[in-house]
């Protein structure tokens, strides 16, 4: 039903409509229902391959003085 390449997001909006729609399922459109349904970021969607870099050095080489 849904189309190659939307997102997460598109997907789950579409899947919920369908449902919402369904004969004899009114549950299906309360929010409660829904709510546990959350979509975070895309996955790796875009992901280039960066790497977390550590913070910068404290001046001084990090001693207390």
């Amino acid at each position: 039903m849904t189309r190659k390449g939307a997102s997460k997001a598109e997907a789950l909006r579409r899947s919920m409509l369908a449902l919402m729609e369904t004969p004899g399922k009114p549950h299906f459109a309360y929010p409660a229902f829904w709510a546990p349904f959350v979509v975070v970021g895309e996955g790796n969607a875009g992901w280039g391959g960066a790497t977390v870099s550590a913070p910068p050095a404290q001046a001084g080489g990090g001693k207390n003085k």
